[in-house]
């Protein structure tokens, strides 16, 4: 009997709890705010003879590989060992990322991709005075001059980058809309030289000439700066695109912070006094920030969505008044068993799981402590050895008695 407790003691004092954590991050293209969607993460860990292989994420219930959304983000919970992430999508370079230990956590795992293909020049609008020229990709800055462009019946006069970004690793400076300064008459086409390269330091593959015809230039976006609406609702927000002639040819573009929060249903075509009405599904109780965006210029409208559970979303136009009977929606911890990681082939299946973690990190209304979890562990583990040392001790007493 004394050597069943004494074995138990030691099990007891001899525990250590493994946990499950993370490699995530994003796959981008040039700059981390142009993910890939697409791409296949797969996740590989280290054998004890140093070889990769593939994590069999089934016994986790979880997916590997995982195929990028929108957002282009991918994130697993794996137990403690060395780690890989590899990304490969048709058209681009296969990455893969140095072997990871967990722990510690390990998120911001960005990994970019390079296109296989040649820059182009996918748009080109022409006003009085100057060009904004679009590329299909994320282009040089520095490496860009004005001699690059040439216009007919027109003299260019300077070039000026817009969209400007940093590439993520190396911090240079790349734009995929320059503008293009010119004057004497109503240019009637635009050529771009081959020379111009992209993030990649990839070539155009020949000379582009485009015959953009004269448009007038958007000079504002109007509307309003927060909106407030109640999830698994749909509802509608108004913009103004000035000036109104303007609003016909232009070319909006809308982002989401949150992708899986909102999905924008519908945009009008703009009335006789440019407004534009955009239509959303709110999906999930999360804020959002709406990023409008005019093709061409460098306007930037955001909106702030405000997310509720329960109640009724008030016209945008001429205030927003919050709902009453407000309810947060809980969020259960998804708390998966540890097994030790076994040799798979894997299944690879399209997933927006990592949306859905990195959606539910993002909620900020919600916390998860696992600190009164261990406190409570660790009390129980000490009561436990308490009660195990007592019955030791009255077993060897009651030995000593009947010795005598």
């Amino acid at each position: 009997l004394n050597a069943f407790f004494e074995n138990a003691l030691l099990r007891l004092t001899d525990f250590k709890p493994r946990w499950i954590i993370d490699p995530s991050g994003i796959v981008y293209e040039a700059v981390l705010d142009n993910p890939v969607e697409g791409a296949t993460a797969t996740v590989y860990y280290q054998n004890e003879s140093g070889e990769a292989v593939q994590w069999n994420a089934a016994q986790y219930r979880q997916i590997n590989p995982q195929v990028t959304g929108k957002t282009g983000e991918y994130a697993w919970d794996v137990p403690a060992g060395q780690w890989k992430v590899i990304v490969e999508k048709e058209g681009y370079q296969t990455v893969e990322s140095d072997w990871l230990p967990v722990p510690p956590v390990q998120t911001d795992v960005n990994l970019g991709l390079i296109s296989l293909s040649a820059p182009t020049v996918k748009n080109v609008h022409l006003y009085d005075g100057y060009a904004v020229v679009e590329f299909s990709q994320y282009m040089k800055v520095n490496e860009l001059t004005a001699e690059m462009f040439t216009l007919e019946s027109a003299t260019v006069t300077g070039l000026e980058a817009m969209n400007v970004k940093e590439a993520y690793e190396s911090g240079e400076p790349l734009a995929t809309q320059f503008k293009v300064l010119y004057e004497g008459g109503t240019p009637a086409s635009l050529t771009v030289a081959a020379e111009a390269v992209n993030y990649a330091g990839t070539a155009m593959e020949a000379p582009q000439t485009v015959a953009p015809a004269l448009e007038t230039a958007v000079t504002a976006v109007n509307g309003e700066e927060t909106v407030t609406a109640a999830a698994d609702t749909q509802f509608t927000y108004q913009l103004n695109v000035a000036p109104a002639d303007a609003a016909a040819t232009a070319n909006i573009s809308v982002e989401l912070s949150h992708p899986y929060s909102l999905e924008l249903v519908g945009m009008s075509e703009p009335d006789a006094a440019g407004n534009v009405t955009l239509t959303f599904n709110s999906i999930r109780t999360m804020e959002t920030t709406l990023t409008i965006t005019v093709e061409g210029t460098e306007l930037v409208k955001k909106v702030v969505v405000n997310k509720y559970s329960t109640g009724e979303y008030t016209s945008v136009q001429g205030g927003t008044t919050e709902p009453t009977d407000i309810e947060k929606e809980p969020v259960t911890p998804n708390i998966t068993p540890t097994v030790t990681p076994e040799e798979t082939t894997g299944q690879q299946e399209t997933s927006t799981q990592a949306e859905d973690v990195l959606e539910q990190a993002g909620d900020t209304s919600v916390s998860f402590n696992i600190m009164p979890i261990i406190l409570v562990g660790i009390g129980a583990a000490v009561l436990l050895a308490i009660i195990v040392i007592i019955l030791i001790a009255v077993s060897k007493k009651k030995n000593k008695t009947g010795g005598k």
